[in-house]
């Protein structure tokens, strides 16, 4: 008898990755995809009835950043444009973005702007999942200044995690947007109101969304941006149920983790940006999600088996227009990075202290588990305390005073026993500081 895999979920191994430009390639984005016409500079002055180009009024000030001269004083003429031409739909707008700011952009970023205006004239939502640090807040950044400062949106908005809204304001700021844009953040409630009267970016986190969700969701966005948006993935979580309500078309997901392999992840992804695509739940359980989990096991049948390829071959044609993702491995081989990261391994021997700390760890973990708590067992749990012993034993002392997880408090509490914790709180207690001050001091 052959044994079934031991998950029964719906997993989508990585030769049968969904994602666009799975794997080592990276999905180029055909001409024909990019623009309607010539993508080219603007010259300065030139126009037409139909989509003028913004120039500078030395009365109103600049539309946006222009070039300084080394006098200090505003250079005659302005960097070259970029002009993305409507790609289908009813768009009937030309996408300018300043060559200020596109100028900055790394080749795979400047393909991404492509690609974010070809979802956005399809009146469609997307997915960006490019590894973390490449660039895209960068490249959503610029996307926005274009569609500001051509016209075509009006109000956005962006929900980040609190960790990176700093982050978020100074790419804002340097790409000149620093008068259109607003925080919304405990107490900002007059930025929600200029946005929503005057127009512009208003960058919001999940826990001020949470908490203000009826008043954000009053107002009329033309385009909304979900930082970090695995956060959205649970169907039935209050956060997801809370971003179900904006009443936006337009909408982008961010995200540098990998998208999810399980199916039903990847559906609740893709019914925010574009809810027609893959049918309501229970179509999509029927369609993709039964035969995928027939026929996953080593001893399904072969009838089962290719219906969990026809399926998976469906659902990835079905979502990879909305879904972007690069690599970075891919980068290094084009030469757009310059070499790859170089790790080199050093083993290290426990100090006297930190052996003392793990062989009373291994003594609780064989000799006393019958006495302990359910939770206590969990390999989770292990892991969190071994990696403190190692990291420093001043680490455990911190796990009790913070709380972190009533297990972990638990035996952190166990293993301090009968210790003077005074002499913790000596650097050379850990291996790791210790070698890495004795490294710098090299």
């Amino acid at each position: 008898m052959v044994v079934p895999r031991k998950t029964k979920e719906a997993e989508i191994t990585e030769q049968d990755s969904l994602v666009l430009g799975a794997g080592n390639k990276m999905h180029p984005v055909h001409p024909a995809d990019k623009c309607k016409g010539p993508i080219q500079p603007v010259d300065k002055g030139a126009s037409d009835e139909k989509h003028p180009v913004r120039t500078i009024d030395k009365g109103k000030g600049p539309a946006w950043p222009v070039n300084i001269g080394a006098n200090g004083n505003q250079a005659e003429h302005v960097l070259p444009d970029l002009q993305m031409h409507p790609f289908g739909g009813n768009m009937d707008k030309v996408c300018i973005v300043p060559g200020r700011l596109y100028q900055k952009l790394q080749p795979h970023q400047q393909e991404g702007l492509h690609w974010l205006w070809r979802i956005y004239c399809q009146h469609s939502g997307g997915i960006v999942a490019d590894d973390m640090g490449m660039g895209k807040t960068l490249q959503t950044v610029a996307f926005l200044s274009g569609l500001l400062h051509s016209d075509i949106i009006r109000r956005a908005m962006i929900i980040v995690p609190v960790s990176v809204l700093v982050s978020w304001s100074e790419e804002l700021t340097n790409a000149g947007l620093a008068k259109h844009f607003h925080i919304y953040h405990g107490s900002g409630e007059r930025g929600l109101q200029i946005v929503n009267e005057r127009g512009g970016i208003l960058v919001t986190t999940y826990e001020t969304y949470g908490s203000k969700f009826k008043e954000l969701t009053a107002v009329d966005w033309d385009y909304t941006i979900l930082d970090e948006a695995h956060r959205i993935k649970n169907l039935i979580s209050n956060v997801r149920k809370q971003v179900d309500n904006i009443e936006c078309r337009k909408k982008l997901l961010l995200t540098g983790t990998p998208l999810p392999r399980n199916l039903l992840d990847i559906f609740s992804l893709m019914k925010f940006i574009k809810p027609d695509v893959l049918g309501d739940q229970h179509t999509f359980h029927k369609k993709y999600m039964r035969p995928v989990e027939l026929g996953q096991y080593l001893n399904s049948t072969e009838r089962n088996k290719k219906r969990f390829i026809k399926a998976l071959a469906s659902c990835r044609k079905e979502i990879s227009p909305y879904i972007l993702r690069r690599t970075k491995s891919v980068l290094i081989e084009s030469g757009e990075l310059p070499c790859k990261k170089t790790e080199l391994i050093v083993w290290l021997r426990l100090t006297e202290l930190q052996a003392e700390i793990y062989s009373r760890f291994c003594k609780i973990i064989d000799q006393e588990s019958h006495a302990w708590y359910d939770e206590d067992k969990s390999t989770i749990t292990q892991g969190v305390i071994c990696r403190h012993i190692c990291n420093g034993p001043e680490l455990l002392l911190e796990a009790i005073d913070r709380g972190q997880g009533n297990s972990v408090r638990r035996l952190a509490k166990r293993l301090l026993e009968s210790f003077d914790h005074e002499v913790w709180k000596k650097y050379k207690n850990s291996c790791k500081i210790s070698f890495i001050l004795d490294l710098v001091a090299q």
